[in-house]
């Protein structure tokens, strides 16, 4: 007989390791059962993992690798489902699990997870505390980038749209993308607003617009606002539906969508104030290249810094170029 399970999510501060499987998702290599009429809880424990850290610096001829690990400690467990402190979880019949698609911590400690499943966005405070669950107009969100003031969710695939919000809940604005060359990999916040990363590779600010100079080539320009390939969104305001609030719900009243313009970015950002980027590429002939810019925040000029060729530790051989992350160091 088909026993169904509802496994609870864990969210890590430290390292977190994502475990898909069984129908499970885990944040911190630990997944707990949890069973019918469950309460939405907070579990706080320490880690049951015991390795010792260790750190062990291999100077290069190009960069000085430093290798930390910690287990880390269990901070908040959220059961699968759709209440209060809850995250939502789809296990078909065939195919891949869907649930939560994105966590993000802001500077200031506090935590944001991307129910997708229930198109709301979890916050908590930074000891792991339910807060409010943020519904967001978007029909499959996908990408969360938070800074202190405020959260971005964007739907790339369906809405082709962008949601501001602040950490009450309330939708600030809704930007309408222009079609992209490629598919998004990765979102950011920055000082100057979000910017999304295409294919690993092209990196725009977003930002309103009340009119867009098209480059149906997919051509860009530093500075210039842009629309990535011919969409005409000039038109594509539309207003997103009051909704009203449950217990734990955040409210967000109507908000008419504007078109988004694109900037260019030599980069992805590494910092907030969007004063530095980097671009990295790879060439399995030449291996890892980062180029390290310097940018105006105003203008967005940018100016070449150095060229880094890291060298892998010995034994160590990459294939292909998956993600880039930064901790706003580098």
């Amino acid at each position: 007989m088909r026993r169904r399970r509802r496994l609870a999510l864990g969210l890590a501060v430290g390292v977190m390791a994502c475990l898909l499987g069984a129908g499970a998702l885990a944040l911190s290599g630990q997944v707990r059962e949890a069973q019918a009429g469950d309460a939405p809880t907070v579990t706080r424990q320490e880690s049951a993992v015991t390795r010792p850290e260790s750190a062990v610096t291999r100077p290069t001829s190009a960069v000085t690798r430093r290798e930390i690990f910690s287990p880390g400690k269990l901070l908040v467990t959220l059961p699968w489902g759709s209440g209060q402190g809850e995250v939502g979880l789809i296990t078909p019949e065939e195919g891949l699990a869907h649930g939560p698609e994105a966590l993000t911590v802001a500077p200031d400690g506090r935590i944001a997870v991307l129910d997708s499943v229930n198109k709301r966005v979890v916050c908590l405070d930074s000891t792991g505390d339910f807060v409010l669950a943020a519904p967001v107009p978007l029909t499959e969100p996908r990408f969360l980038a938070v800074d202190n003031e405020r959260l971005y969710v964007l739907d790339c695939d369906t809405s082709q749209s962008l949601a501001v919000l602040d950490w009450e809940g309330h939708v600030l604005e809704m930007l309408v993308l222009p079609e992209l060359p490629d598919v998004v990999t990765g979102l950011f916040a920055t000082a100057q607003g979000p910017s999304v990363e295409v294919a690993h590779d092209k990196v725009y600010l977003v930002g309103a617009s009340k009119a867009l100079t098209a480059a149906g080539d997919g051509s860009q320009a530093a500075g210039r606002d842009v629309e990535a390939a011919g969409r005409d969104v000039t038109a594509a305001a539309q207003s997103v539906p009051a909704a009203g609030s449950d217990a734990g719900q955040a409210p967000f009243g109507a908000v008419a969508s504007k078109p988004a313009s694109l900037r260019s970015l030599p980069g992805r950002p590494v910092d907030h104030g969007l004063s530095r980027a980097v671009k990295v590429t790879f060439k399995p002939a030449t291996g890892v290249e980062i180029t390290s810019v310097k940018l105006d925040p105003a203008g967005l000029s940018a100016t070449q810094q150095n060229t880094l060729r890291p060298t892998l530790a010995s034994g160590r051989a990459l294939e292909h170029l998956v993600s880039v992350d930064s901790d706003g160091q580098g």
